[in-house]
């Protein structure tokens, strides 16, 4: 039963029509609600699939959830490519071990999914509240958000004041301006791979700040000793930020210079007051820019999605000698890092 319906979401026509990209499914969809469904066992209204799923092992629902939201094997259409391990052991799943797949790896990576699926895998149902403490809980809860810094400082942020629609949801928001809110679980994931350059009296950038929440984030685990420019060039996101901070009861961060909320082309970074332990892009960059890697400083890291058809969050370190490096950390879909008239006409 199991593979049978592994195969059904794969294979469904709804499948083509459905943008299973990044950290992105729409869960009030038919194929979302039975993915859902496969996922946690919680009811959905596909008929029929109750039964099959209760049947199905934790290997598939694991494998399965970490198949669509894995970006590194791609999923063209209805092809499924061999040669990563995540194939390997999909195709033994589907197939009893078809000889295209190959056999090497899939045992181990179905047993290790049987356990717990990688944090990045978890998806919007298993996060989403009805309440800020809720979702951080739920997101502590998955492992996404572990270090007792970051969920002290998603917990003091309520995102309700930064997003306007379903705050508490666990997927990306619109805010206006062809611009989007990331995920709370993007935002966590963020936060952790930055939390030992986010330390008391450091120096951080957050480049395509929007509403301002992820920058408060950051100045919190920063302190007063440290700072936080968030940089911003659509004028009515810069200015609806300044607003949330001081909604959120943080105005005290803005007065004392620790926050700064600028408008300005964050491509370029803001050199006057780097160098910056640590920079956050909240959008995909076509190239990683060479303005921001200069920014960095020696000992710093930058976060940032790249890429424009696939794109990945790479994670680039800049060690004491000034060498740079780089690291995929997971595939994502975030909007475009562009200029304002490109974004502002959904270019």
């Amino acid at each position: 039963p199991a593979r049978a319906l592994l195969l059904l979401l794969l294979l469904s026509l709804s499948f083509k029509t459905l943008a299973f990209r990044g950290l992105t499914i729409p869960v009030g969809t038919k194929p979302g609600r039975a993915l859902g469904a496969c996922c946690s066992l919680r009811p959905h209204s596909t008929p029929g699939a109750g039964n099959h799923l209760k049947k199905a092992a934790a290997p598939a629902r694991a494998l399965l959830l970490g198949l669509l939201l894995n970006l590194s094997p791609a999923i063209p259409g209805l092809t499924i490519s061999p040669p990563s391990g995540t194939n390997q052991a999909l195709g033994r799943l589907l197939f009893a071990g078809a000889p295209a797949f190959g056999a090497r790896g899939g045992q181990a990576l179905v047993k290790k999914a049987a356990r717990r699926p990688p944090a990045r895998f978890l998806m919007a149902w298993q996060c989403s509240s009805e309440s800020n403490a809720g979702l951080v809980a739920n997101l502590h809860r998955q492992g996404i958000a572990s270090n007792p810094r970051v969920i002290a400082a998603m917990q003091s942020v309520d995102r309700a004041s930064f997003c306007p629609r379903h705050p508490y949801e666990d997927s990306p928001q619109p805010i206006g301006h062809q611009a989007t809110i990331s995920a709370p679980h993007m935002h966590a994931m963020c936060l952790e791979a930055l939390h030992a350059h986010l330390r008391p009296g450091m120096r951080a950038l957050d480049v395509g700040s929007g509403t301002g929440y992820l920058t408060l984030c950051m100045a919190l685990m920063v302190g007063t000793s440290g700072k936080v420019v968030g940089i911003e060039h659509v004028p009515d996101l810069v200015a609806s930020s300044l607003t949330n901070v001081a909604a959120d009861g943080k105005q005290a961060l803005l007065d004392s210079g620790n926050l700064m909320l600028r408008e300005g082309d964050g491509r370029l970074g803001c050199e006057e007051h780097g160098p910056y332990d640590a920079i956050h892009v909240g959008a995909a960059a076509p190239t990683l820019p060479p303005a921001l890697v200069e920014q960095l400083k020696k000992g710093g890291r930058l976060i940032i999605p790249v890429g424009t058809g696939t794109q990945y969050l790479l994670q680039i370190d800049k060690d004491l000698d000034g060498k740079v490096t780089q690291q995929k950390l997971t595939g994502v879909r975030y909007v475009p890092l562009t200029d304002l008239n490109s974004q502002l006409r959904g270019a």
